[in-house]
């Protein structure tokens, strides 16, 4: 371990090969403080962190009480918004135990650095193409279903299917991510 100035973060830990993981750490009352306080600098920490790290983090220490309109809107705004995740712990000495065990299992020199993406395990081959057709983000199991009937899923695993033909089938915006996942 290295104590060190860093641009964004309170905490980073990773590699360079597997990318890093920013974590921003505030107490309930700091994260208020820099949203509605003088200096108001949360949401430029939270440009940095995103631009900075290959995955952000940020970990809020005490109570939340979802019942309060600024806090939950300021954690929606972070999730729904930033797309960045946050884990809540109790107390300083949680937070230290959160780092300790997210660092043992996913810090430097561990083995590929990230969890397995969470995906069922087909066992079909025609199972396992319409679930590869839904990772491309705007497909999901209806449109996966009419593009492998309307299509020669080997022609499109290919790359031999441009976008002109796959829009007879999907939108312009799918049709051209397709293309562009399997050139």
């Amino acid at each position: 371990m290295e104590k060190k100035y860093i641009d964004s973060g309170d905490i980073v830990f990773g590699s360079e090969e597997e990318g890093y993981v920013g974590i921003e750490r505030k107490t309930i009352m700091d994260l208020v403080n820099s949203v509605t306080g003088k200096n108001r600098h949360f949401w430029e920490q939270l440009k940095v962190l995103k631009d900075t790290y290959k995955t952000p983090l940020v970990i809020i220490e005490g109570r939340i009480d979802f019942k309060d309109k600024l806090i939950s809107g300021i954690l929606f705004s972070l999730l729904l918004g930033w797309k960045i995740p946050y884990i809540n712990t109790y107390n300083v000495y949680d937070t230290a135990e959160a780092i300790s065990r997210m660092f043992t299992r996913y810090g430097e020199n561990k083995a590929k650095g990230y969890p397995p993406a969470a995906v069922k395990k087909e066992v079909s081959p025609a199972k396992i193409r319409w679930s590869m057709i839904q990772c491309c983000r705007g497909i999901g199991p209806a449109t996966a279903t009419k593009l492998l009937k309307s299509i020669n899923y080997k022609e499109l695993f290919r790359g031999e299917l441009n976008s002109k033909q796959l829009c007879k089938v999907v939108n312009k915006k799918i049709a051209d991510r397709l293309e562009e996942v399997f050139k």
